[in-house]
């Protein structure tokens, strides 16, 4: 461990199965500061599992469980982290309807300890990913909502190419006024220019 904590390096969550055998890649992973944690049935994870760090869910079951597993995981809004099914004996189209189901990735077993530790890696660093952009996401959104009816109706205008020009003969307003509410619009979203406007709303929109 390096002292860092698990909302910054992640965790791993191994759902069924039995971890025995998995000893060398939660060994790896908890070398890298990963915490890893073990659930003996899918409800427990959905149950317990945290949703504050980074992390991804390793799930080693029969197949029909598997499948279970990954419809319950994905019937909840917040446990939408990377999925990886170490899977035994699956022929093509089992392994096609996993990935339709949600799984991030799929592993035949034995599995090799270094290549699991680093597909695990991968899906936490997805996670982050997701979880920085929702996070920006919610910013933004926090701070159109500061807008005024008008303000909204002039970004909208300002995001479509319009001048101020434009914007005050389409609002039957002075120019000097399209620019003081334009002014309150950048101070409110923090937007440097119009580019940034367009970024944002876009953002916002997902």
């Amino acid at each position: 461990m390096n002292g860092t904590s698990e909302v910054e390096t992640g965790c791993t969550y191994f759902v069924g199965g039995d971890p025995g055998p998995h000893g060398g890649w939660m060994a790896a992973l908890q070398e890298e500061g990963i915490c890893v944690q073990v659930f003996p049935s899918s409800q427990r994870f959905v149950d317990e599992a945290r949703h504050d760090a980074p992390a991804c869910v390793v799930v080693d079951v029969a197949l029909a469980e598997a499948a279970e597993i990954l419809q319950q995981i994905r019937r909840h809004i917040k446990l939408r982290m990377p999925v990886i099914v170490l899977l035994q004996g699956a022929d093509i189209p089992t392994a096609v309807n996993f990935m339709k189901l949600g799984a991030f990735d799929l592993i035949a077993q034995p599995v090799d300890a270094n290549d699991l530790t680093a597909r695990i890696q991968g899906g936490i660093a997805i996670d982050r990913n997701r979880r920085s952009q929702e996070a920006e996401r919610a910013a933004i959104n926090e701070r159109l909502e500061t807008l005024t009816r008008r303000e909204r109706e002039l970004l909208s205008m300002v995001c479509n190419g319009l001048s101020n020009k434009q914007i005050a003969a389409s609002l039957g307003i002075s120019v000097k006024t399209v620019e003081n509410h334009r002014d309150r619009v950048m101070k409110k979203t923090r937007a440097q220019n119009a580019a940034d406007l367009v970024r944002m709303t876009l953002r916002a929109a997902g």
